[in-house]
């Protein structure tokens, strides 16, 4: 049974990992965000019930029929 925490991770707890309230954002440096819905499906594709070419698949097949 694996334990409910590593001894790499009580290690990461022994210090703070929250950023300075002084720390610069996202728009400080430069970064704008973006949606996620027009990149996700980008991400997710080959993930698709019958793998990541499935609709390739019949579109090859339909042109070899006609």
């Amino acid at each position: 049974m694996a334990p409910p925490i590593t001894a790499d991770q009580v290690e990461m707890l022994r210090s703070d990992n929250v950023a300075s309230p002084e720390a610069l954002g996202l728009a400080d440096l430069g970064v704008t965000s973006s949606a996620l819905e027009p990149i996700i499906p980008t991400y997710l594709y080959r993930f698709r019930k019958g793998g990541q070419y499935a609709g390739a698949n019949s579109a090859v097949a339909s042109a070899q029929l006609r």
